[in-house]
């Protein structure tokens, strides 16, 4: 796709900064646009959907959370990466079988699905590692959102007769500046890890 944008007047005018800023953010917004329609035809040459879970698989998921990065850095907001993984989840196959597995699996994938926006970026990077990407307004707001992920996803475990488990869960924010969606990802990895090892710990120490 190709287009201009071309304002012009017949007399000389006096146009305000703010106007000349308005219809910069309006190129903005147009320019990325087009850029996500770009995105989603390239995202029809390759499985968009983890084909058990029904969110988006990897190689999708990094391409609309960079679009969003990239969105954000444009209009100024902040973009939150949570890094969700299943406790005991090799335990819980060994013991009672994939089919349990998978049915936990699902179970996450559908707890975040009904619990974050429609606008929220939610997909499985491969075995029990799950990813959501969303815009705050407020980060203060983000422990609130993590206890309500864990409680929902053992409500709904004990709702469908799975064994009880729990998550651990990293975050990470943007800083402002351009960066790639791998950087906030691993940043969100390293901090899931730290949890999981607290938990472990504290396992131990039972």
């Amino acid at each position: 796709m190709f287009g201009t944008l071309c304002l012009k007047d017949t007399k000389i005018t006096s146009y305000t900064d703010e106007y000349f800023e308005l219809i910069e953010q309006l190129r903005d917004l147009i320019e990325d646009d087009l850029a996500l329609v770009y995105s989603y035809e390239q995202m029809r040459e390759i499985a968009m959907l983890d084909s058990l879970t029904d969110i988006y698989n990897r190689r999708a998921l990094n391409l609309l959370a960079q679009q969003k990065l990239n969105l954000a850095l444009r209009l100024g907001f902040d973009v939150c990466c949570l890094f969700i993984d299943i406790n005991d989840f090799k335990k819980l196959n060994d013991t009672f079988g994939h089919e349990v597995g998978d049915k936990a699996l699902i179970i996450l994938a559908d707890t975040l699905k009904n619990h974050l926006r429609d606008a929220d970026i939610v997909g499985r990077l491969g075995g029990d590692e799950f990813v959501a990407v969303m815009q705050l307004s407020d980060k203060s707001k983000i422990n609130y959102i993590m206890d309500k992920i864990s409680t929902e996803y053992t409500n709904a475990l004990l709702k469908e007769g799975v064994c009880d488990l729990s998550l651990s869960i990293g975050y990470s924010f943007t800083n402002k500046q351009k960066q790639p969606f791998e950087a906030l990802l691993n940043d969100a990895d390293h901090a899931m890890y730290k949890n999981k090892q607290a938990y472990r710990l504290a396992k131990k120490a039972q």
